[in-house]
């Protein structure tokens, strides 16, 4: 796999940037404890932003750890697994897939709703089909199901 170029990660870096941190934004003046959160979690983000760019990887999943411990309502966690799947597409670009396995096993562990968990297992699988493994992949995709299938439906 050939590595990207600075400037196509730059381009990657702005437009997650677009897609995560700008909904954040609009938060800053809002007081009640959620908001306070987003806030934090926006900011987090930011230092695992400046991580990646200077390929500090080993470093993101503390960072992460600190979003994670947040505990954001339900509602609020999609900031987060699209956070994750951006991070886990640096950790894969950079040839780290263990760091993105750690990470999105310690994601599933710290999501509430069904559906986070379920996309965190899905891109789990990616992963490990990525490495080769199609039985843990395998698990993963079922795991992803069950979760997707437990989801109330309206």
């Amino acid at each position: 796999m050939a590595k990207p170029s600075l400037t196509a990660s730059l381009a990657f870096l702005a437009a997650i940037w677009l897609l995560i941190v700008a909904p954040f934004a609009s938060l800053c003046l809002a007081q009640d404890p959620e908001t306070e959160k987003l806030r934090f979690a926006a900011a987090q983000h930011e230092v695992i932003q400046i991580l990646l760019k200077e390929n500090r990887l080993e470093e993101v999943q503390s960072e992460l750890d600190k979003i994670l411990s947040l505990k954001l309502a339900p509602q609020n966690e999609e900031r987060i697994i699209r956070s994750m799947l951006m991070i886990s597409e640096a950790f894969l670009q950079g040839r780290r897939p263990d760091l993105c396995l750690r990470m999105l096993e310690r994601g599933i562990a710290g999501m509430q709703s069904g559906i986070s968990k379920s996309k965190l297992y899905q891109e789990m699988g990616y992963v490990y089909r990525l490495q080769g493994n199609d039985a843990r992949a395998l698990e993963c995709f079922r795991k992803a199901q069950q979760w997707a299938q437990a989801i109330p439906r309206p």
